[in-house]
């Protein structure tokens, strides 16, 4: 009778076995089969299990037409080298799932067995098929380093933070008689050096629901790989070589609530790939390569909330870049290389009207921090009334318009801290947020206020920032961290900062960039406040502290007025109300 277990693993070692007919069998026939040696027959027979010799088995696996002997397993020893490597990996991985799975779960109800060849033909037995049954969970996973299971106090009992002994060696591969636990659900296998996932390799296990490979070796996973595995919730990729995901990878999984393939080497994501997940309400994808999201990326995530994308290489979002995911709540997009973000990058395609525009009015949380963009159009946020944390700090953004964040009524925490804006918030409270759009219509009242005009708001062109600058008192202090503001840009780029030896060079190149400019006008500020008396910075502070309630963004009662040091703690709030109160020193 054949073997139980064949029909679950039959497709586990497809570089040994394929299903052939006799007569297909490529650059073989039976007499060259049964003439090899018997180490190699015992391992491309090992799936059929009839208790003969390995002659024995060998001429059944033809007979049932379930064999394939490839022309240079005969020729090559790499290969046959290879074959035996993958046997002992399988013996290994077995004796593994044998000794610290399937036996400490059965405490004593089985035999003691110590040979894969053994343990292979108890689990094949159909006596053993109910004891078999009552497993469902299963754990080894070896110890990371700086890793703590269960708060630290491991109960023997607690199947999910048992570890395996550091003597046991790490898995290579997955044991194919895995599927013989049909009521398996839950799955950990992280922290082993797994390299690849074949095809139905879970494919017995009908009810596992919870799957975890993550910190392992994996470079590949077969479009098969989870095949039968329509009642996964939670699977975990993370930590290994991935480079592609094979569209319908996951056309199984039809009830996937979280996926996790962040830290992987992922470059590209192919439209569909994730189609058939209707139910996926997380997707971690940080920390890979990733270099542009397509319309088409995340269709079919209509139940799709949390969205990480961050510390990837994405350079822009084009319009409609999140229109299949009606739901999003959280988009994490930072440290990416994202210079452009199109106004209408955050609108969805409405579930009912097809080619009718709706907003994204679900998304609270969106992160765009640590990127390289510039300028933030007035629509960007206005496809999402229901934001309410919005990260935008380190950035290049010279302006924001002062209609930028009147779109987002919900908005309570904003994040907004650039080197090249005039102006910072100190965002620690709710109610500094009404006073952005107020500050960024602050009048400046020394001369600067000419230079924001020109910088900010269009009225005089960049290029003729130059002339203003030549009738400022401090202009020569701006020249000098025009400079350096220059050079340390040149470094952190890589690249060589040659003045050329001229000694008006900050001077002659102030309006080279509008960036390099901003900067080293605030920079020129903060170094003139450092060169101050510490009495005169006393007086700074205070006039700082009068300039803000002039503000009014908090109310006049507010216990924060109360704090002595107000002037001082929020001394970089505001690049003008700190120009402003240095007038006359």
């Amino acid at each position: 009778m054949a073997n139980p277990l064949d029909s679950n693993i039959r497709h586990s070692h497809t570089f040994l076995t394929q299903d052939l007919t006799q007569g297909q069998i490529p650059g073989a026939n039976p007499s060259r089969l049964l003439a090899l040696p018997e180490e190699i027959l015992d391992v491309i027979t090992r799936r059929i299990s009839s208790g003969g010799t390995p002659q024995e088995n060998a001429a059944n696996a033809i007979a049932w037409g379930r064999v394939a002997v490839l022309p240079h397993i005969m020729t090559q020893a790499l290969h046959v080298e290879h074959v035996l490597d993958k046997a002992k990996y399988l013996d290994e991985a077995l004796v593994v799932l044998w000794q610290y799975g399937i036996a400490f779960q059965l405490r004593g109800r089985a035999p003691e067995m110590t040979t894969a060849r053994e343990i292979r033909a108890w689990m094949a037995d159909p006596a053993n098929a109910a004891l078999l049954n009552t497993i469902t969970e299963i754990t080894l996973t070896h110890h990371k380093p700086g890793e703590t299971y269960g708060g630290g106090f491991l109960r023997e009992d607690d199947i999910r933070f048992r570890i395996l002994p550091p003597e046991v060696d790490r898995l290579k591969v997955i044991p194919p008689e895995i599927n013989a636990l049909t009521n398996l659900g839950r799955l950990w296998l992280s922290n082993n050096q797994i390299t690849q996932i074949g095809p139905r390799t879970f494919a017995g296990c009908p009810n596992l629901w919870d799957l975890h490979l993550g910190n392992n070796q994996i470079t590949q996973i077969d479009h098969e790989a989870f095949t039968g595995c329509r009642a996964l919730n939670y699977l975990y990729l993370n930590n290994n070589r991935i480079t592609q995901i094979t569209p319908r990878t996951f056309v199984d999984c039809q009830n996937l609530n979280h996926l996790n393939l962040n830290y992987n080497q992922i470059a590209q994501i192919d439209d569909q790939t994730f189609i058939d997940l209707l139910t996926l309400r997380m997707l971690d994808l940080s920390n890979n390569r990733i270099t542009q999201i397509n319309f088409n990326t995340f269709a079919g995530c209509i139940s799709l909330e949390f969205l990480h994308l961050h510390q990837n290489q994405i350079t822009h979002l084009d319009p409609l870049t999140f229109a299949s995911i009606p739901r999003l709540t959280r988009l994490s997009l930072s440290g990416n290389q994202i210079t452009r973000i199109h106004p209408k990058a955050f609108t969805n395609i409405s579930l009912i009207a097809p080619y009718a525009f709706t907003n994204c009015q679900h998304l609270i949380d969106l992160s765009l921090s640590d990127n390289q963009i510039t300028y933030i159009d007035p629509l960007t946020f206005a496809f999402c009334p229901a934001l309410e944390d919005l990260y935008l700090s380190n950035n290049q953004i010279t302006y924001i318009h002062p209609g930028t964040f009147i779109v987002c009524p919900a908005l309570r925490h904003l994040s907004i801290y650039n080197h090249s804006l005039l102006y910072t918030l100190n965002t620690n409270h709710r109610n500094h947020l009404p006073m952005f759009n107020a500050l960024s219509r602050y009048v400046c009242r020394s001369p600067l206020a000419d230079f924001y005009k020109a910088l900010y708001e269009g009225v005089v062109p960049l290029s003729d920032a130059a002339e203003l600058l030549k009738g400022l008192e401090d202009r020569n202090l701006i020249y000098e961290m025009v400079y350096w503001e220059a050079k340390d840009t040149a470094e952190h780029e890589g690249k060589a900062f040659n003045t050329g030896r001229d000694p008006q060079w900050g001077e002659n190149h102030v309006c080279d960039d509008k960036a390099i400019f901003c900067r080293a006008l605030k920079r020129a500020v903060q170094e003139k406040f450092n060169r101050l008396s510490a009495e005169q910075k006393c007086a700074v502070h205070g006039a700082i502290y009068r300039i803000a309630r002039e503000e009014a963004f908090l109310p006049l009662d507010s216990p924060e007025w109360n704090d002595p040091n107000w002037g001082e703690n929020h001394r970089e709030d505001n690049v003008l109300w700190l120009i402003d109160a240095m007038q006359g020193f």
